[in-house]
């Protein structure tokens, strides 16, 4: 039954996203997904007329759901050359995402975890995208320098990877990795900014915002995280930075990972 309800409210989902092309399409590859995932565990796997590598049929599933299915990240599709900075790029579903909508768009990814920036860079390459995806392999911080990075050990190029150190995180391997601040990588316009940093936003937020590089941004869409122990930036903090930064700000989504972890999905878009 509950299966049922997950099925039905993803295809609710989908229907609500797009557009009556892209909901019949996508319908399909929803149900192909879920067959494909239950039978293989082989890689790299058709979807839309992309290959995509992926370190097991958890993540992949998982990642597929929620950015094309749910669609995380509410952008509107358009023709038009535009340039996308995405921020915890993982494996790169989000930025073949950003691909479908907007084909156009030219897109650096920034992403330390070396298990998912191998696959990342065959994602790229599988696609041609070679010469419109660029790989920056940091950290996103408000600090510059090395620090230590936690990957969880079964998937090392799981979606968890943080920049967050704690023995309250169990199973991990904690890796050391190059730190940069996006201020320094912002020297033109931004069509849209995402951040999906595992608690590093409300920082990064604010290094952009004291750079002045905050002024160069249109759209932002960002997954904050917060669970009082290890993430504790407030959300009302980060809305208040961008609001006063000039950005309205809505939540699209709230998910409770546990009984303590909580992550809400932004959305800034720039006054007029």
């Amino acid at each position: 039954m509950k299966r049922i309800y997950i099925f039905l409210n993803t295809i609710i989902a989908i229907y609500r996203s797009y557009d009556t092309k892209r909901f019949v399409i996508l319908v399909y590859e929803y149900i192909n997904t879920i067959i494909s995932s239950r039978i293989s565990n082989s890689f790299p796997r058709k979807f839309l007329s992309y290959s995509i590598f992926a370190p097991d049929s958890r993540s992949y599933f998982s990642q597929i759901v929620d950015i094309f299915f749910n669609r995380s990240y509410p952008i509107k599709p358009t023709q038009s050359k535009i340039t996308i900075i995405d921020c915890g790029s993982n494996i790169g579903i989000s930025a073949l995402f950003f691909k479908w909508i907007c084909p156009q768009s030219v897109i650096y990814c920034f992403e330390p975890n070396p298990e998912s920036i191998s696959l990342l860079r065959k994602n790229i390459k599988a696609n041609n995208f070679d010469e419109t995806i660029f790989v920056n392999e940091y950290a996103i911080s408000s600090n510059e320098g090395r620090t230590q990075f936690s990957i969880e050990k079964q998937s090392k190029a799981s979606t968890g990877a943080t920049l967050n150190i704690s023995n309250v995180l169990k199973d991990r391997v904690i890796i050391n990795v190059n730190l940069k601040k996006l201020s320094s990588f912002i020297n033109g316009s931004v069509d849209i900014l995402k951040l999906d940093i595992e608690g590093s936003e409300g920082e990064v937020i604010e290094e952009i915002i004291q750079s002045g590089k905050i002024n160069n941004i249109k759209e932002i869409v960002l997954e904050h995280h917060f669970d009082n122990v290890l993430f504790k930036y407030p959300l009302e903090k980060v809305i208040s930075n961008l609001v006063s930064a000039g950005f309205d700000c809505k939540k699209i989504s709230e998910k409770a990972l546990n009984s303590k972890l909580k992550t809400v999905l932004l959305h800034a878009t720039r006054r007029e």
